[in-house]
């Protein structure tokens, strides 16, 4: 039966992302490569660019997403040709992208003409043959791909944006590049563009973008200085000219940690915790954590104006977030806006979280006596996060598994043996999963035996 519904979850989940690799152990019988020849739309050879093989995965907001694999090839040399080298036979995404120094700037490309990397096609290097040196993947990647694989870079399909830079943040700071990403990508996924212009302290140029709408990330500060974000959004249609980004001062968020203690004597050093604020496009455009003063006080500078997710590292073992408001919103299971007008982060912990032990079982409910992460999935999902109330363990030995810090609620205990990324945040991908595992109620303080059900097991 288990079977059954696992092989039915994977024939639905393949309409919704195609490329998508299968979850569970990957067969590697072998390495293999990927060759060929980036050209420009004139099938002119392009020399010195960066090619990479990348993987679908999905990212940290559960959203489908790539992950560099292996080692990017050396630039191109004067007739355009790359090779990748020693990749594992799996689903590849190919990629093109300016080296350092490059003068002509431009955004990533996808094999083979495209973009925007879910229009990319796929190259299936699974259905080689085994092989311990490299080779042209030729016919066998998909019936619909010759060899060898040419990635060509559209330059009359890009754009160019220039214009002056009004840095109210930081005057006179260079902004030396710029992270970029459409702004209807749910992923964390973004794409490096250098500063072209001749003076980057208050002129700006983007070579290479597609039209669309954009998120943009400056990022700038002074010599031996740790660089600085800043967020605005651009709409182009065309190359543009005369535009102007302004760089405004972030927003000071002043915070409080509160503790509910289980045992009243006890007492909790906050000044080991680190706060800090995660921007929906990942940690490549959030601001640094700060640590927290000894009365639980803490403040964050230089905030960017977008939305974020809470995060609190260092606590003790058995200490969870209990609840979190920013200016009288929920902050711990939905994104928040820090705003210009914002004001005040209140964080309370708690240190009775429960805690399970158990061992794994495979999907025959047969004990499992391997490597796997056990992922606890809430029964009922609050909040608009990409995965509210989860608990997520770090990978357990030997079949046995401990989960500490659980904030009390009802779970389900899954695991998987080789998750592809984070998949159990995508809510589409976890419906194939409804009703599968143990049902566990954990209360505050709980210490309970339980099991979990590895599903990506035979």
């Amino acid at each position: 039966m288990y079977r059954r519904r696992l092989l039915a979850l994977l024939l639905l989940a393949l309409p919704v992302f195609a490329m998508q690799r299968p979850q569970g152990p990957t067969v590697r019988n072998g390495l293999v490569g990927i060759s060929g020849t980036v050209l420009d739309d004139d099938g002119h050879p392009v020399a010195g660019v960066i090619v990479r093989a990348l993987r679908p995965t999905y990212d940290d907001n559960g959203a489908s997403s790539l992950v560099a694999v292996g080692r990017e090839s050396a630039p191109t040399d004067g007739a355009g040709r790359y090779l990748l080298s020693e990749l594992a036979p799996d689903i590849y995404v190919v990629s093109v992208e300016p080296s350092r120094g490059r003068s002509r700037n431009f955004a990533t490309v996808y094999y083979p003409d495209v973009m925007d990397w879910h229009s990319a096609t796929p190259v299936n290097t699974a259905r080689q043959s085994s092989s311990s040196s490299p080779v042209n993947i030729a016919q066998r990647a998909s019936t619909s791909l010759t060899s060898p694989i040419d990635v060509t870079i559209p330059w009359k399909r890009m754009i160019q944006v220039r214009g002056s830079i009004s840095n109210a943040a930081e005057p006179g700071a260079a902004v030396s590049g710029f992270y970029v990403s459409p702004a209807d990508d749910p992923t964390t996924t973004l794409l490096r563009i250098a500063n072209t212009a001749s003076d980057v302290r208050d002129q700006f140029q983007m070579d290479g973008l597609p039209p669309g709408t954009y998120d943009v990330y400056p990022t700038f500060g002074k010599p031996r200085e740790a660089p600085r974000v800043a967020h605005v959004r651009l709409t182009v249609s065309k190359d543009l000219q005369g535009a102007t980004i302004e760089i405004l001062p972030g927003v000071e968020v002043l915070g409080q940690i509160q503790i509910r203690r289980f045992d009243s004597s006890a007492s909790t050093d906050v000044s080991k915790l680190k706060v800090g604020l995660r921007a929906r496009k990942g940690e490549l455009v959030s601001p640094p954590p700060v640590s927290a003063e000894p009365d639980g006080s803490f403040i964050l500078a230089d905030v960017p104006e977008m939305e974020y997710q809470l995060s609190v590292t260092g606590l003790p073992e058995d200490t969870y977030i209990e609840s979190a408001r920013f200016d009288g919103v929920d902050a711990l299971n939905s994104w928040f806006k820090v705003s210009r007008f914002s004001q005040r982060l209140q964080v309370v912990l708690d240190t009775a979280g429960g805690e399970i032990d158990g061992r794994f079982l495979n999907i025959h409910h047969e004990a499992f006596r391997d490597t796997a992460s056990v992922v606890l999935v809430p029964a009922q999902r609050a909040g608009n996060l990409p995965g509210p109330g989860f608990v997520i363990a770090p990978q357990s030995k030997d079949g046995t598994f401990s989960v500490h810090a659980i904030p009390p609620g009802d779970y389900r205990l899954l695991a998987w043996t080789n998750p592809n990324g984070h998949p159990y945040l995508n809510e589409e991908f976890m419906k194939g999963y409804l009703g599968m595992g143990d049902l566990v109620h954990v209360y505050r303080g709980a210490r309970i035996q339980a099991d979990a059900l590895v599903v990506d097991t035979q």
